[in-house]
């Protein structure tokens, strides 16, 4: 059956517009039908009819055009759909990064107090709100840092006000420190004028006493009070010197020293305080040590009295021994070890770390059973640094300690004195009972020349003494057997020889001595004696001047001579002003010069020195540097202008030696100074130097003071007669003058009393005058001024009639 093709009707548009637009799109086919072939295969013969094929594309165009504009359609309506759902979730997601853009922003321009607004879900409501209270956080820890700013401010705003008051009270405390610094120079010229003032009346007296005929025991009585003298000197050097080591403005002198009589004095004079402890003290000079040296002698001093003094401090049983030895020697140099050995307590190894610090002692129970301050080791320390030197110490608890200093010291060619010629050669025996002495005393006398047997028995010395008798027996014993009476059995036992013993004993007591002097012995001394006085002892029994016995009270000391032998006439001829407003200082000045001939003028101030050079003529003036009413300078300028003797040589007389005083005075017009206390032969020098009458243009070296030794107890009667002269007016002086409201005068008057009750050695009077001249020195209310000076018109009166009485009592038992 025939199929039409679709008609318009059912045609899609798409389909209708195709198949307009066909054309030759579409195609017929038209074929005949047959018959089908029989069972024989054979066709059949026939046609059946025709098959008409109609073949359009169009519908199928319009089928695919369809299927492209409806997927056409489809994505386009899909991409819109997607399109406003992106815009959609563009607009949720895009807003809220912007608010915490912007509230980023905020908190990194510091606007803390912005927040962001928070309307989102899941992770931007997280970080909205994180940011929240980050900003929130921020904020208040802004507040609490600005309110921490403004407290630092206020605070900083005190602290810096504080730090303007404490600036003012520094510069003000800097001021205090250099007025203190400045008072501290004036104490010390001070009280080295006060001191060096009586102490050259001591040191000039003695002097003057050793030059007259003395005995034996008077000389050595004589001996120590100069010796003390220097000593005291040396002390008012120390308190000079102790600021100027911690200021590191120490000088060390260089000057010519006899070292092994340095050694020998200053154990010498500490021998008493080793025997009075029933110590062994020895000292073992080896012979190879040179005898001169240069170097600081009141150095050397001050560290080797610490050092024994020390040693004899802590040691309560045993010995005391001081070495002297040469390290190196060559011929312009020696380094020499001097070393100071006990037996006593010792020092803990925890204690010596600091045994060289100011002001410490190994043991604070120490301090307390042997005294001191425990600065003497502190300064011997600076000391040696200072010359260059090393000083150490060993030491075992409870078994003793060795301290030890070296120096380098140039060496100097001097010609020492040869012993006596009768010594040489001759036999000495020795006993000594302490091993380390009788070392030292062979080592002595062999050096001497002697041919010296020593025993180490009392029976083994008497064998040796009857089988060959030799010139001298050396017998060195404790003191404690002349006590028990074992010593005087040896003397006994060795009498019936005849021969001259020289006894050494641990002691210093002259009574013991003369006991063992009239148990048979010629001669005793000291162990620790010096070597000249064991010298002279040996020399006095070869010449037979000394024999046992009770000693003459009359005799002299043959190396003595009279009084007058020692003077000279060097100034004669030349007329000398002296001015000193101390009559003792005074009175020892001209004694000096008139004794070496000169005619000698006294003047008690400046005022009468000027009056004096304005009627005469004068070859020299020595002045006193302060004096009342017109000090020594004041009266130099006033000569140097005005006087007829304005070129006469003007030599200072002063006890001041602080750095810079020698040119304070030359810059017043002062030719040259001599520092109290006063060397006789420099005075002389300088006297013949500045007035023309010798070619010696270099004036002899002053002695150099010592160390520590006791002080002289008693006053000489000339001493004392001036002073209860001039007392009274002194003290009606000073009182008128504090009425008058005359400080200054008032402070004169006090100051003239505390220096001669000083020298006079009179401590009550010393101690209120020393009251009474602070009070008015220092700005002291005058009610406490006035009772200063009360309480000193009260001791001067007490002193004279206390002194005013004894002399009545004496004058009527005399009579």
């Amino acid at each position: 059956a025939r199929r039409e093709p679709p008609t318009a009707g059912e045609q899609s548009w798409l389909e209708r517009v195709m198949q307009t637009n066909a054309g030759g799109n579409e195609r017929t086919f038209i074929a005949p039908i047959g018959m089908a072939r029989r069972d024989d295969g054979q066709p059949v013969a026939g046609s059946l009819g025709q098959a008409e094929v109609h073949v359009s594309r169009a519908r199928t165009q319009a089928r695919q055009w369809q299927v492209r504009l409806t997927g056409t359609l489809t994505t386009l309506a899909v991409l819109l759909i997607s399109l406003l759902l992106a815009l959609h979730v563009s607009r949720g997601i895009s807003a809220p990064m912007r608010r915490l853009a912007e509230g980023v922003r905020a908190l990194q321009e510091g606007r803390f107090s912005h927040r962001v607004t928070e309307g989102s879900g899941g992770e931007l409501g997280t970080l909205e709100r994180g940011i929240n209270r980050m900003a929130a956080a921020l904020q208040s820890g802004r507040h609490e840092l600005r309110s921490r700013v403004d407290q630092a401010t206020v605070e900083l705003r005190s602290t810096l006000e504080e730090l303007e008051v404490k600036n003012v009270e520094l510069d003000l405390a800097r001021r205090r420190a250099i007025d203190a610094s400045r008072s501290k120079s004036e104490f010390l010229a001070n009280i080295s004028h006060e001191i060096r003032t009586p102490v050259n009346g001591i040191l000039g007296f003695t002097r003057l006493l050793q030059q007259t005929r003395l005995d034996n025991e008077q000389t050595e009585y004589v001996h120590i009070i100069n010796r003390s003298a220097t000593s005291l000197l040396g002390i008012i050097n120390d308190v000079l010197d102790f600021s100027r080591v911690d200021a590191n403005k120490l000088i060390v002198e260089q000057v010519d020293i006899h070292l092994p009589e340095l050694v020998e004095d200053t154990v010498a004079l500490l021998a008493p305080q080793a025997y009075e402890k029933g110590l062994e003290l020895v000292c073992l000079i080896y012979s190879d040590v040179p005898s001169w040296v240069r170097g600081d002698p009141v150095r050397l001093r001050q560290i080797l009295t610490n050092l024994l003094g020390n040693a004899i401090k802590f040691t309560r049983s045993g010995h005391v021994a001081v070495r002297v030895m040469s390290e190196q020697d060559t011929a312009q140099r020696a380094t020499v070890t001097v070393s100071v050995t006990d037996t006593g307590i010792g020092i803990a190894p925890a204690d010596q770390e600091h045994i060289f610090k100011a002001f410490t002692q190994a043991d604070s129970s120490a301090t307390r059973r042997f005294g001191g301050t425990g600065l003497g080791l502190f300064i011997s320390d600076r000391l040696i640094q200072a010359m260059g030197g090393k000083i150490g110490f060993r030491s075992r608890q409870g078994e003793g300690s060795r301290f030890w200093f070296t120096l380098s010291l140039d060496k100097v060619v001097q010609v020492d004195t040869p012993p006596p010629e009768g010594l040489g050669g001759e036999p000495v025996l020795l006993f000594e009972s302490f091993h380390l002495a009788s070392l030292s005393l062979r080592h002595t006398l062999e050096s001497w020349g002697a041919q010296v047997t020593e025993t180490d028995s009392i029976p083994a010395l008497l064998e040796a003494a009857a089988a060959r008798p030799p010139r001298v027996v050396v017998l060195g014993l404790p003191a404690a057997d002349f006590d028990n009476g074992a010593g005087g059995d040896v003397l006994s036992r060795l009498s019936p020889l005849e021969l001259p013993c020289l006894v050494l004993v641990n002691s210093t007591d002259r009574a013991l001595h003369q006991r063992v002097r009239n148990a048979g012995a010629a001669v005793c001394l000291p162990r620790a004696t010096r070597r000249c006085q064991l010298h002279q002892g040996l020399q006095d029994i070869l010449r037979g001047i000394a024999t046992p016995g009770p000693a003459d009270a009359g005799e002299s000391t043959p190396s003595t001579p009279a009084f007058a032998d020692m003077t000279d006439r060097r100034l004669a001829g030349l007329r000398v002003l002296a001015a000193d407003d101390n009559r003792i200082n005074l009175h020892l000045l001209a004694t000096l010069l008139q004794r070496h001939g000169a005619e000698v003028e006294r003047a008690a101030d400046g005022e009468e020195a000027l009056e004096h050079l304005r009627h005469g003529r004068f070859d020299c003036v020595l002045m006193d540097v302060h004096m009342p009413s017109l000090s020594g300078t004041d009266a130099t300028r006033e000569l140097r202008r005005t006087h007829q003797n304005a070129s006469t040589p003007v030599i200072a007389v002063t006890a001041n030696a602080v750095p810079g005083e020698q040119e304070r005075l030359k810059a017043a017009g002062m030719d040259d100074s001599l520092v109290k206390p006063l060397d006789e032969e420099h005075l002389v020098q300088t006297v013949l130097r500045w007035t023309g009458q010798t070619r010696d243009g270099e004036p002899a070296t002053q002695n150099k003071p010592a160390q520590a030794a006791p002080e002289v107890q008693e006053p000489d009667p000339m001493s004392l007669a001036m002073l209860l002269e001039d007392l009274p007016a002194h003290r009606d002086a000073m009182l008128a003058a504090l009425g008058e409201d005359d400080l200054e005068q008032a402070v004169h008057y006090a100051h003239l009393i505390h220096g001669s009750a000083a020298f006079c050695r009179l401590p009550q009077l010393r101690e209120a005058a020393a009251a009474a001249e602070k009070a008015l020195r220092q700005p002291t209310p005058a009610p406490e001024r006035r009772r200063r000076a009360d309480a000193l018109a009260q001791e001067i009166d007490r002193f004279i009639a206390s002194h005013l009485g004894a002399a009545s009592t004496t004058a009527r038992d005399g009579s």
